[in-house]
């Protein structure tokens, strides 16, 4: 019975011709069966390992230089803030100097319009007793020119 498994194990299903391959084309099938399956393990690895995504350095890297672009980005907004700051603050103090010169040139102008000239004119030449001085008792000697002047040595007498 044995014998029997054998033999029918040979024959194709639904046929009564018995299946019989040369040893050489068996081996050239298996041969290229081994290729075909080297092929396709080699093509899942491929894939397996794409799919397992990025080794430890490659994410290392990528976060690094999303960190960087991060920082780059954060320094940029800073910098463009404190700009927008400084112009602003600027802006403030050149109007803040216009106002500033306004309200003193009024207050000039209102000085001005307070003094009495005249009155002052009066006061001295008849109260303290002073005139103009006539041409001859006018003294010129060159000095530093400045807005403020002040005494720092003696007046020459010629």
């Amino acid at each position: 019975m044995a014998n029997n498994a054998f033999r029918y194990s040979q024959y194709q299903y639904g046929s009564a011709a018995p299946q019989v391959e040369p040893l050489k084309i068996r081996q050239a099938k298996s041969a290229y069966m081994k290729q075909a399956r080297a092929e396709v393990e080699k093509k899942a690895d491929s894939k397996r390992k794409a799919a397992e995504g990025y080794t430890f350095l490659q994410s290392a890297l990528i976060v690094l230089a999303v960190a960087a672009i991060l920082a780059i980005a954060g320094f940029y907004i800073v910098t463009i803030s404190e700009t927008y700051t400084l112009k602003r603050g600027i802006e403030d103090m050149k109007r803040s100097y216009q106002m500033l010169t306004t309200e003193n040139m009024t207050e000039m102008k209102k000085a001005d319009n307070t003094v009495d000239y005249e009155a002052i004119y009066a006061y001295v030449t008849e109260t303290l007793g002073m005139k103009i001085p006539e041409k001859q008792q006018i003294i010129h000697y060159a000095g530093k020119q400045a807005e403020l002047v002040t005494k720092e040595a003696e007046i020459p007498n010629e």
